[in-house]
């Protein structure tokens, strides 16, 4: 099968922009069939040279936090974005995925996670589709709700019956991607008929995956999605989940081999213990403590209620070391992976032991460089 790459837009991508500037995450795939994904700041011009330079593990691309697909000069297809509170920065900053597109052949390019709120399905479905037309059919769309911090303290947009929207927009995506003219009405928006993508389509459907952390979500994800990028699951609550996924789909006629899931792994390899730990004891406190309600609420469902609780009450309370500090080892080695390459080899069989179809290790933004690509060497190698 073809090698698998997706390519993300993970909202700490965009909160770290504010500080750095701007956040280019890369992700590889290994000969284990698996994904990592990290964020760095770097010159732009710096980017694809650092890509292609891993393809020899396997397979390389690119993404940017709070992702716009779209046509550049009409022939590129770049990933777009501007933090409007970095007034220094003058120039966009994007990933040129039709470059990549150029210079692979086997990896699917994704997004990861654009949210359904900030970007019609008209402007979701046309960059999808010049993706997809660009790279030969290897688009994947990944979507998801967000938070209502990030949806309505940054885009302005009120956030109303997210699953509901989720799962609109994900028809009408798929509606305006077929050719469709018929327009969609649902409960949440609405395309007149007539309207339809006139490009050129390397395909009438395009794979859609969800970000999706709640029970409902989850189910939901079954119901309507092509695959699932979870975020803080241990193989034990993976497991839990996708009984629950299983059922979602012999319910509804699916085959298990149609379905996708991908969840997103805090991964640092290296023989040293107490500073890695702390790097993704901050990155685990980011998310509890200040990324909303649902990452928090998915921590807590898998055991760790109080423990989430007092994370959030110190971020909130701006004391950022103590709520990194408040990350449990427990909490820690349920959902991350640190250690040496043995050992993280091995916890990610436990994931694809669990059920994972395509593990991402994610590494944090504040890891250097070096030590990204040692994680990339010591996991992506297939030997």
């Amino acid at each position: 099968m073809a090698d698998l790459v997706i390519i993300g837009a993970i909202a700490l991508g965009a909160l770290a922009g504010w500080r750095k500037g701007f956040v280019l995450p890369l992700i590889a795939l290994g000969g284990a069939l698996f994904s990592i994904a990290t964020l760095y700041a770097g010159p732009l011009n710096g980017l694809v040279p650092t890509g292609t330079a891993g393809l020899g593990l396997g397979a390389v691309a690119l993404f940017i936090g709070g992702m716009l697909l779209g046509r550049v000069g009409g022939v590129l297809v770049g990933l777009i974005y501007k933090v409007p509170a970095l007034r220094k920065l003058d120039q966009v900053v994007g990933i040129p995925l039709g470059a990549l597109a150029r210079v692979t052949e086997r990896i699917a390019l994704g997004t990861g996670i654009v949210n359904v709120y900030s970007r019609t399905p008209a402007l979701l479905a046309m960059a999808a589709v010049t993706l997809d037309e660009i790279s030969g059919g290897r688009a994947i769309l990944g979507l998801g709700t967000s938070g209502q911090r990030v949806v309505e303290g940054w885009h302005g947009i009120p956030m109303a019956r997210p699953l509901r929207r989720l799962r609109e927009v994900t028809e009408a995506v798929r509606a305006i991607v077929s050719g469709s003219r018929r327009g969609y009405v649902g409960e949440t928006l609405s395309i007149a008929p007539g309207f339809a993508v006139t490009l050129a389509r390397a395909r009438d459907r395009i794979p859609i995956f969800h970000a999706s952390l709640t029970p409902r979500g989850v189910r939901q994800c079954a119901e309507v999605a092509d695959g699932w990028l979870p975020y803080f699951a241990s193989p034990e609550t993976l497991r839990a989940d996708l009984a629950m996924i299983e059922q979602v789909l012999r319910d509804a006629g699916r085959e298990r081999a149609s379905f996708t899931v991908a969840p997103f792994l805090p991964v640092l390899v290296s023989n040293e213990d107490a500073a890695p730990r702390a790097v993704l004891r901050r990155h685990l406190a980011f998310y509890i403590g200040g990324m909303g309600r649902f990452y928090r609420e998915t921590v807590a469902r898998h055991g760790f209620d109080d423990t989430a609780e007092e994370i959030r009450r110190l971020w909130d309370a701006r004391d950022r070391d103590a709520a990194a500090a408040a990350v449990t080892d427990e909490l820690l080695d349920a959902f991350a992976i640190v250690g040496d390459e043995a050992h993280c080899r091995a916890r990610l069989d436990d994931y694809r032991a669990a059920g994972a179809d395509l593990p991402i290790v994610a590494l944090p933004g504040d890891v250097p460089l070096a030590d990204v690509e040692r994680t990339v060497r010591a996991l992506g190698a297939s030997g």
